[in-house]
Protein backbone atom coordinates (compact mmCIF):
# COMPACT_ATOMS: atom_id res chain seq x y z
CA UNK A 1 0.00 0.00 0.00
CA UNK A 2 2.65 1.86 0.33
CA UNK A 3 3.40 1.90 -2.90
CA UNK A 4 0.46 3.18 -3.88
CA UNK A 5 1.71 6.64 -4.85
CA UNK A 6 5.10 7.21 -6.84
CA UNK A 7 7.12 10.78 -6.34
CA UNK A 8 5.82 12.05 -9.75
CA UNK A 9 2.46 11.47 -8.88
CA UNK A 10 2.83 13.54 -5.17
CA UNK A 11 4.05 16.17 -7.56
CA UNK A 12 1.60 15.84 -10.00
CA UNK A 13 -0.85 16.40 -6.92
CA UNK A 14 0.39 20.14 -6.63
CA UNK A 15 -0.65 20.81 -9.68
CA UNK A 16 -4.47 22.26 -9.03
CA UNK A 17 -5.62 21.02 -12.44
CA UNK A 18 -3.92 17.85 -13.31
CA UNK A 19 -7.59 15.97 -14.15
CA UNK A 20 -8.56 19.03 -16.65
CA UNK A 21 -6.71 17.71 -19.22
CA UNK A 22 -8.73 14.49 -18.93
CA UNK A 23 -12.29 15.86 -19.01
CA UNK A 24 -13.88 16.41 -22.19
CA UNK A 25 -17.46 16.73 -23.14
CA UNK A 26 -18.31 12.56 -23.53
CA UNK A 27 -19.63 11.79 -26.75
CA UNK A 28 -20.86 7.62 -26.00
CA UNK A 29 -23.55 6.30 -28.04
CA UNK A 30 -26.07 3.80 -26.93
CA UNK A 31 -25.87 0.10 -26.63
CA UNK A 32 -22.05 0.38 -26.30
CA UNK A 33 -20.81 -1.87 -23.12
CA UNK A 34 -20.48 -0.96 -19.54
CA UNK A 35 -18.83 -2.49 -16.75
CA UNK A 36 -19.64 -1.68 -13.45
CA UNK A 37 -17.39 -3.28 -10.84
CA UNK A 38 -17.69 -2.97 -7.41
CA UNK A 39 -16.77 -4.14 -3.91
CA UNK A 40 -18.94 -4.15 -0.87
CA UNK A 41 -18.76 -5.26 2.35
CA UNK A 42 -22.61 -5.69 3.59
CA UNK A 43 -24.36 -4.36 0.72
CA UNK A 44 -24.48 -0.37 0.17
CA UNK A 45 -22.27 -0.41 -2.90
CA UNK A 46 -24.16 -3.30 -4.31
CA UNK A 47 -27.39 -1.52 -3.79
CA UNK A 48 -25.61 2.39 -5.66
CA UNK A 49 -23.85 -0.11 -8.35
CA UNK A 50 -27.22 -1.88 -8.84
CA UNK A 51 -28.74 1.27 -9.61
CA UNK A 52 -26.52 2.78 -11.54
CA UNK A 53 -26.52 -0.26 -13.78
CA UNK A 54 -29.92 -0.02 -14.14
CA UNK A 55 -30.22 3.46 -14.95
CA UNK A 56 -27.60 2.60 -18.23
CA UNK A 57 -29.60 0.49 -19.75
CA UNK A 58 -32.53 2.65 -19.06
CA UNK A 59 -29.79 4.91 -21.31
CA UNK A 60 -29.79 1.89 -23.91
CA UNK A 61 -26.13 0.62 -22.48
CA UNK A 62 -25.14 -3.00 -22.47
CA UNK A 63 -24.25 -2.72 -19.00
CA UNK A 64 -23.21 -5.47 -16.68
CA UNK A 65 -22.14 -5.65 -13.40
CA UNK A 66 -19.70 -8.21 -11.03
CA UNK A 67 -18.39 -7.73 -7.85
CA UNK A 68 -14.87 -7.46 -7.74
CA UNK A 69 -14.41 -11.25 -5.97
CA UNK A 70 -16.19 -12.57 -8.90
CA UNK A 71 -13.94 -10.43 -11.54
CA UNK A 72 -10.83 -13.23 -11.81
CA UNK A 73 -10.11 -13.45 -15.64
CA UNK A 74 -12.09 -10.45 -17.00
CA UNK A 75 -10.86 -8.33 -19.51
CA UNK A 76 -12.10 -4.62 -18.75
CA UNK A 77 -10.60 -4.13 -22.49
CA UNK A 78 -13.89 -5.80 -23.70
CA UNK A 79 -15.95 -2.76 -22.46
CA UNK A 80 -16.22 1.01 -23.76
CA UNK A 81 -16.70 2.14 -20.51
CA UNK A 82 -15.44 1.07 -16.46
CA UNK A 83 -16.97 1.91 -13.62
CA UNK A 84 -15.84 1.17 -9.90
CA UNK A 85 -17.06 1.22 -6.77
CA UNK A 86 -16.15 1.02 -3.32
CA UNK A 87 -16.93 1.68 0.42
CA UNK A 88 -14.64 4.10 1.60
CA UNK A 89 -12.72 2.97 5.11
CA UNK A 90 -11.26 5.75 7.37
CA UNK A 91 -11.34 7.90 4.50
CA UNK A 92 -9.31 5.86 1.06
CA UNK A 93 -10.76 3.03 -0.96
CA UNK A 94 -9.75 -0.77 0.44
CA UNK A 95 -7.04 -2.31 -0.64
CA UNK A 96 -8.56 -4.36 -3.18
CA UNK A 97 -9.65 -1.61 -5.49
CA UNK A 98 -6.17 -0.29 -5.12
CA UNK A 99 -4.69 -3.76 -6.68
CA UNK A 100 -7.12 -3.96 -9.31
CA UNK A 101 -6.73 -0.36 -10.59
CA UNK A 102 -2.82 -0.82 -10.35
CA UNK A 103 -3.11 -4.18 -12.79
CA UNK A 104 -4.82 -2.49 -15.55
CA UNK A 105 -3.69 -2.16 -18.80
CA UNK A 106 -2.80 1.36 -19.91
CA UNK A 107 -5.13 2.41 -22.31
CA UNK A 108 -5.86 5.72 -24.06
CA UNK A 109 -8.63 7.77 -23.72
CA UNK A 110 -11.25 5.30 -22.59
CA UNK A 111 -13.85 6.91 -20.23
CA UNK A 112 -14.32 5.64 -16.75
CA UNK A 113 -16.36 6.83 -13.65
CA UNK A 114 -15.43 6.57 -10.14
CA UNK A 115 -18.08 6.33 -7.07
CA UNK A 116 -18.54 5.24 -3.02
CA UNK A 117 -20.78 4.45 -0.38
CA UNK A 118 -19.23 5.98 3.04
CA UNK A 119 -21.48 7.03 6.41
CA UNK A 120 -19.91 10.83 6.72
CA UNK A 121 -18.07 12.92 4.61
CA UNK A 122 -14.09 12.02 4.34
CA UNK A 123 -11.27 13.02 2.41
CA UNK A 124 -10.81 12.82 -1.75
CA UNK A 125 -10.74 9.29 -1.44
CA UNK A 126 -12.69 9.30 -5.54
CA UNK A 127 -10.63 11.56 -6.31
CA UNK A 128 -7.58 9.49 -5.33
CA UNK A 129 -8.78 6.78 -7.71
CA UNK A 130 -9.54 9.05 -9.97
CA UNK A 131 -5.85 10.11 -10.38
CA UNK A 132 -4.75 6.76 -10.24
CA UNK A 133 -7.18 5.58 -13.22
CA UNK A 134 -5.98 8.83 -15.27
CA UNK A 135 -2.62 7.43 -14.69
CA UNK A 136 -3.55 4.55 -16.63
CA UNK A 137 -4.82 6.28 -19.81
CA UNK A 138 -8.57 7.02 -18.87
CA UNK A 139 -10.93 9.92 -18.89
CA UNK A 140 -12.54 10.15 -15.21
CA UNK A 141 -16.04 11.76 -16.24
CA UNK A 142 -16.81 11.62 -12.84
CA UNK A 143 -15.91 10.63 -9.40
CA UNK A 144 -18.44 11.41 -6.31
CA UNK A 145 -19.76 9.60 -3.10
CA UNK A 146 -23.00 8.78 -1.95
CA UNK A 147 -23.94 8.74 1.94
CA UNK A 148 -25.40 5.27 2.82
CA UNK A 149 -26.06 3.76 6.50
CA UNK A 150 -22.95 2.86 8.71
CA UNK A 151 -22.12 -0.87 9.11
CA UNK A 152 -19.23 -0.48 11.22
CA UNK A 153 -19.44 -2.15 14.70
CA UNK A 154 -15.70 -0.77 16.65
CA UNK A 155 -16.75 2.63 17.25
CA UNK A 156 -20.48 4.08 16.68
CA UNK A 157 -22.56 0.94 16.05
CA UNK A 158 -23.90 -0.04 13.18
CA UNK A 159 -27.60 1.45 11.80
CA UNK A 160 -30.87 -0.23 12.18
CA UNK A 161 -31.73 -1.08 8.73
CA UNK A 162 -35.51 -1.63 10.21
CA UNK A 163 -35.99 2.02 10.52
CA UNK A 164 -37.72 4.14 8.23
CA UNK A 165 -35.38 7.35 8.42
CA UNK A 166 -32.10 4.34 7.88
CA UNK A 167 -34.53 2.79 4.93
CA UNK A 168 -34.65 6.48 3.44
CA UNK A 169 -30.80 7.07 3.12
CA UNK A 170 -30.58 4.12 0.74
CA UNK A 171 -33.89 5.57 -1.20
CA UNK A 172 -31.65 9.27 -1.46
CA UNK A 173 -28.83 7.10 -2.73
CA UNK A 174 -31.20 5.75 -5.38
CA UNK A 175 -33.04 8.59 -6.35
CA UNK A 176 -29.85 10.45 -6.94
CA UNK A 177 -28.23 8.27 -9.51
CA UNK A 178 -29.98 9.43 -12.72
CA UNK A 179 -28.59 12.73 -12.21
CA UNK A 180 -25.10 11.46 -11.56
CA UNK A 181 -25.52 10.02 -14.90
CA UNK A 182 -27.40 12.56 -16.57
CA UNK A 183 -24.06 15.18 -15.29
CA UNK A 184 -21.48 12.73 -16.32
CA UNK A 185 -22.56 12.25 -19.86
CA UNK A 186 -23.63 16.15 -20.34
CA UNK A 187 -20.03 16.58 -19.55
CA UNK A 188 -20.67 18.23 -15.99
CA UNK A 189 -19.33 15.31 -13.93
CA UNK A 190 -17.66 16.40 -10.79
CA UNK A 191 -14.18 14.93 -9.31
CA UNK A 192 -15.06 15.73 -5.89
CA UNK A 193 -12.27 16.96 -3.57
CA UNK A 194 -9.78 16.84 -6.09
CA UNK A 195 -7.23 19.18 -4.33
CA UNK A 196 -4.03 18.46 -2.71
CA UNK A 197 -4.92 18.53 0.75
CA UNK A 198 -7.95 16.09 0.42
CA UNK A 199 -5.58 13.87 -1.36
CA UNK A 200 -2.97 13.55 0.80
CA UNK A 201 -5.48 13.45 3.36
CA UNK A 202 -7.26 10.49 2.07
CA UNK A 203 -3.75 8.90 1.41
CA UNK A 204 -2.35 9.01 4.82
CA UNK A 205 -5.68 8.34 6.35
CA UNK A 206 -5.77 5.10 4.40
CA UNK A 207 -2.06 3.91 4.70
CA UNK A 208 -2.58 4.64 8.80
CA UNK A 209 -5.32 2.26 8.53
CA UNK A 210 -3.90 -0.15 6.34
CA UNK A 211 -0.67 -0.53 8.91
CA UNK A 212 -3.57 -0.86 12.01
CA UNK A 213 -5.70 -3.60 10.34
CA UNK A 214 -3.68 -6.08 12.32
CA UNK A 215 -5.17 -4.04 15.51
CA UNK A 216 -8.57 -3.51 13.76
CA UNK A 217 -9.06 -7.04 12.81
CA UNK A 218 -8.17 -9.00 15.30
CA UNK A 219 -11.28 -10.72 15.42
CA UNK A 220 -12.55 -13.16 18.25
CA UNK A 221 -15.57 -15.47 18.09
CA UNK A 222 -17.87 -16.13 21.07
CA UNK A 223 -19.15 -19.53 22.40
CA UNK A 224 -22.35 -18.37 20.56
CA UNK A 225 -20.88 -19.87 17.35
CA UNK A 226 -22.31 -22.78 15.59
CA UNK A 227 -19.13 -23.34 13.29
CA UNK A 228 -21.97 -22.92 10.13
CA UNK A 229 -18.63 -22.15 8.20
CA UNK A 230 -20.18 -19.14 6.46
CA UNK A 231 -17.79 -16.57 7.30
CA UNK A 232 -15.46 -18.33 5.77
CA UNK A 233 -17.15 -19.26 2.54
CA UNK A 234 -18.20 -15.20 1.97
CA UNK A 235 -14.97 -13.41 3.71
CA UNK A 236 -13.41 -11.39 0.22
CA UNK A 237 -10.09 -11.73 1.02
CA UNK A 238 -10.01 -15.30 2.26
CA UNK A 239 -8.90 -14.38 5.70
CA UNK A 240 -10.63 -17.09 7.49
CA UNK A 241 -10.23 -20.39 8.03
CA UNK A 242 -11.40 -23.69 10.18
CA UNK A 243 -14.21 -22.30 10.36
CA UNK A 244 -16.28 -25.61 10.88
CA UNK A 245 -14.26 -26.03 13.95
CA UNK A 246 -13.27 -22.61 14.76
CA UNK A 247 -12.80 -19.87 12.78
CA UNK A 248 -9.65 -18.44 12.55
CA UNK A 249 -8.52 -14.77 11.39
CA UNK A 250 -5.22 -14.73 8.78
CA UNK A 251 -3.62 -11.18 8.59
CA UNK A 252 -5.05 -10.04 5.19
CA UNK A 253 -8.54 -8.65 6.47
CA UNK A 254 -10.33 -5.79 4.86
CA UNK A 255 -12.05 -4.81 7.41
CA UNK A 256 -15.32 -4.84 5.59
CA UNK A 257 -17.36 -6.23 8.69
CA UNK A 258 -19.11 -8.83 6.27
CA UNK A 259 -18.32 -12.01 8.78
CA UNK A 260 -19.72 -9.83 11.49
CA UNK A 261 -22.67 -8.49 9.88
CA UNK A 262 -23.67 -11.59 8.05
CA UNK A 263 -22.77 -14.28 11.18
CA UNK A 264 -25.84 -15.84 12.03
CA UNK A 265 -25.41 -16.57 15.55
CA UNK A 266 -23.42 -12.65 15.74
CA UNK A 267 -20.67 -14.46 17.17
CA UNK A 268 -17.48 -12.31 15.39
CA UNK A 269 -16.80 -9.28 17.54
CA UNK A 270 -14.16 -7.03 17.77
CA UNK A 271 -12.13 -7.96 20.89
CA UNK A 272 -12.16 -3.87 21.96
CA UNK A 273 -15.13 -2.16 20.83
CA UNK A 274 -17.43 1.00 22.13
CA UNK A 275 -20.28 -0.88 20.86
CA UNK A 276 -22.99 -2.50 22.84
CA UNK A 277 -25.47 -3.58 20.48
CA UNK A 278 -27.14 -6.27 19.10
CA UNK A 279 -27.95 -4.50 15.90
CA UNK A 280 -26.38 -6.11 12.59
CA UNK A 281 -26.31 -3.92 9.15
CA UNK A 282 -27.30 -6.08 5.91
CA UNK A 283 -28.88 -3.85 3.03
CA UNK A 284 -31.87 -5.05 1.70
CA UNK A 285 -31.77 -7.76 -0.68
CA UNK A 286 -28.28 -8.27 -0.49
CA UNK A 287 -26.63 -11.85 -0.76
CA UNK A 288 -23.08 -12.01 -0.48
CA UNK A 289 -21.31 -14.33 -2.79
CA UNK A 290 -20.24 -18.19 -1.51
CA UNK A 291 -16.29 -17.92 -2.39
CA UNK A 292 -14.98 -20.48 -0.95
CA UNK A 293 -15.63 -24.56 0.80
CA UNK A 294 -15.35 -23.65 4.66
CA UNK A 295 -12.98 -25.75 5.88
CA UNK A 296 -12.16 -27.64 9.27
Amino acid sequence: MSRIISRSFLQGCAEKNLLDSLKYQPIISAMQRALILFFTGTGNTWFLADSITKELRKRGFKADMIALERSGGLDPDTFELLGIGFPVYSGCFPYNIWRFVRDLKNVHGKPAFVFSTKAQATPGSEALLARLLARKGYRVLSARSFIAPSNETLLLGPEDISKPEVLKKLERVKNEVPGFVEDMFAGNGVIEKDNTFMLLSSLVSGLAFYLNTGYLTNLKVTDKCSRCGLCEEICPAGNIGSSLTRPRFRNRCLVCERCVNFCPQRSIVHPVTFVRTSIRYRAPGYRPPLLRKATR
